[in-house]
């Protein structure tokens, strides 16, 4: 019967077109609602609710495709006078990506490192569901515009003299190609709705409307300041836990980072090649004490949290190194190189896809691969060589792969977004390989593409008995109950890093307090800190089997 009275009811509505507001409240505006909704209102009883709808039923409208926002508010060939705030991985990755678009008359400004500040404005202005990254990138923005205002900055001056800009290459079930709408709307908030926003992808050149050219030496650039930036945050947690006084190694780095910041050019890599050679020396004065058991913690996750330095993690990485440990974080060149290959791999299954392959479609098979595949390996190649000119003691990049052969069977290389199959790769890696006693996965609250690969880490936990793993949610908030869980699983690291040196006392016929006198008496140099294949996890077993060979 109710399903009859229901039919009844729409067949109604189709004849006569009456109008009925929501609550009977007519100051509230009457938007349209196609017919064929009507067939699936009803309520708990099952029975429909005609007063319910709140619409003056017409056809459906024809529906409308996205557009971006076009920019109004600029003037061509205004890149040279404008500064592009950006929000910079780390403090490294800002310094030199400031300093490699300043030799090209680009002014990019790195925004500060957020803090709680930020976090509550970006709550303010942010939808709640969205993930951390936005909300703190979106809080960090407005409060440096809301400081340039208070400063005595007009808003027209604002406009004129200032942009954003921002990589948002992903898709699928990660939102970073959404976060523009986030900013339009805390933007238009404050009153700055024309605000310049430029958002840049991986391998598509363009002029945008500001006069900012977007080739290859733009995108070279980008890379290289990430890629250095990596190198040196690697050596930076490689020695900071060890040195005598502390201190000795942020110091260091500020100079070595203010050095190679300088020395770049675009037409030649010959000073930035001596800088590197300085900056080795520079490192290795360092003085250090290695005889000291640490556990090796490796950082994987989504690549903003995974590698920021801020209130998001609660500066994770220095934290944990106060609680004893060695950090090995995931580097955001890793993720730049998965979205390379995700080119190559999308050119190689659309080829696949066509039956009938003219010889057209071979020389444009040909023509992304190639380029794409060079890209990958020139990239590779640079990270070896500046690898090697700092000294060795920055972590190789895991090849894809291998990275692909080991997850074969557990998460499908089709699922691109986020980080893909890597976090899983990674953490069967460590596990195996022996490459750290414990491995952290860092990810926003709410992130989707992390849900998918938590559930194949259970998985690999079960496959690998031998591995400490935690996985955390970072939202800014509760930093204390992640820290408590942290040390938890600390615990279980330095169980098993006591158990792996009286595995090599057995091994070396040496008692745990003769081993750690050899490393005691042996003079500790920064040099001994080189990363050596097939390497132990902790930096202390390594050296000590190396003494004993």
């Amino acid at each position: 019967m109710a399903f009859g009275k229901k039919r009844r009811v729409i067949q109604e509505l189709r004849s006569s077109q009456f109008e009925t507001n929501i609550m009977n409240d007519t100051s509230q505006p009457n938007p349209e609602i196609p017919l064929d909704s009507l067939e699936t209102c009803s309520t708990k009883s099952g029975n429909f609710a005609p007063n319910l709808v709140t619409t003056t039923l017409r056809p459906s409208p024809r529906a409308h495709h996205y557009a971006t926002f076009r920019e109004t508010y600029t003037e061509p060939n205004a890149a040279s006078q404008r500064i592009y705030l950006f929000p910079a991985p780390s403090r490294a990755q800002g310094g030199l990506l400031e300093a490699f678009m300043s030799s090209a008359n680009i002014h990019f400004e790195p925004l500060p490192v957020e803090d709680e500040e930020c976090l509550a404005i970006g709550r303010t202005f942010v939808n709640r569901g969205q993930c951390a990254p936005v909300v703190y990138i979106t809080g960090n923005l407005i409060k440096y515009l809301l400081a340039l205002r208070r400063k005595g900055m007009s808003d027209d001056d604002i406009l004129h003299n200032y942009g954003f800009i921002m990589v948002k290459t992903s898709g699928g079930a990660c939102r970073l190609p959404t976060y523009e709408e986030e900013y339009r709307k805390a933007l238009k908030g404050i009153g700055l709705e024309n605000f310049v926003i430029e958002l840049i992808d991986i391998g598509l050149a363009r002029q945008s409307v500001t006069g900012l050219r977007i080739n290859r030496q733009f995108y070279l650039r980008i890379f290289l300041a990430i890629m250095l930036g990596d190198i040196l945050n690697d050596i930076e947690r490689r020695v900071r836990p060890y040195e005598v006084t502390p201190g000795d190694t942020d110091r260091v780095m500020q100079q070595v980072r203010a050095m190679v910041g300088r020395s770049y050019r675009d037409d030649s890599d010959r000073a930035l090649t001596t800088a590197l050679r300085l900056a080795r020396t520079m490192i290795e004065s360092i003085p250090v004490d290695l005889a000291q058991v640490k556990p090796k913690v490796r950082i994987v996750g989504e690549f903003y949290v995974a590698s920021t330095e801020g209130h998001c993690t609660g500066d994770m990485f220095r934290w944990l190194e106060s609680q004893g440990a060695e950090v090995a974080v995931r580097t955001v060149t890793i993720y730049l190189l998965h979205k390379v290959w995700r080119r190559i791999w999308m050119a190689e299954q659309e080829f696949r896809a066509r039956r009938k392959r003219s010889i057209a479609d071979w020389r444009m098979f040909l023509k992304k691969s190639i380029k794409w595949r060079m890209l990958y390996l020139g990239l590779v190649r640079r990270h070896q060589r500046y690898t090697k000119l700092l000294g060795g003691y920055a972590y190789p990049l895991p090849r894809m792969s291998t990275m692909l052969r080991l997850t074969k069977d557990l998460y499908h290389r089709a699922f691109f977004s986020g980080e893909g199959f890597m976090e899983i790769a990674e953490h069967i890696m460590a596990a195996r390989q022996n490459e750290a006693d414990m491995v952290l996965s860092l990810k926003p609250f709410t992130c989707l593409p992390s849900v998918c690969s938590d559930g194949v880490q259970s998985k690999v936990e079960q496959e690998e008995p031998a591995s400490v793993f935690l996985s955390l949610e970072m939202s800014g908030d509760a930093i204390a109950n992640s820290r408590s869980r942290i040390q938890m699983k600390l615990f279980e690291a330095r169980e098993l890093l006591e158990s792996k040196l009286q595995q090599l006392s057995v091994r070396l016929g040496a008692s745990r307090e003769e081993i750690l006198r050899t490393v005691r008496d042996r003079k500790s140099h920064v040099k001994m800190l080189r990363i050596r294949k097939n390497a132990l996890g902790c930096t202390f077993l390594s050296l000590a089997e190396e003494l004993h060979q």
